[in-house]
C-alpha cells in the first residue's frame, strides 16, 4: 500500500499590481507518494480559441473574502466541489 498524504498550498498571484485592486489568489493541489509528487492542473483552454495553458486554481475575491477564502472557493468552483 502506497501511504499519501493530501496537502494544499495557498498562494497568492499577483496579475495586476495595482494599489486598488482586489488581488486574487490560487491553490496549488499537490500529492506525494513516496518521492514523487504528482500536480493537479487546471487545463485553461478558452472554448473556440487556440489559446492553451496549463495551471493552478484561482480567481478574484467576492464580498471582502480573504485570500485564503477566494483560494478555498474558487478551487470547490473550478474543481466542481
Amino acid at each position: 500500500m502506497i501511504k499519501s498524504v493530501f496537502l494544499a498550498l495557498t498562494f497568492l498571484v499577483i496579475l495586476c499590481p495595482a494599489a486598488h485592486a482586489e488581488r486574487p489568489a490560487g491553490i496549488l493541489l499537490y500529492f506525494k507518494a513516496g518521492t514523487e509528487v504528482y500536480l493537479l492542473l487546471a487545463d485553461h483552454a478558452t472554448p473556440g480559441s487556440k489559446d492553451r495553458g496549463w495551471g493552478g486554481f484561482g480567481g478574484g475575491p467576492k464580498n471582502g473574502e480573504s485570500p485564503a477564502e477566494t483560494a478555498a472557493r474558487e478551487t470547490a468552483e473550478e474543481t466542481r466541489g
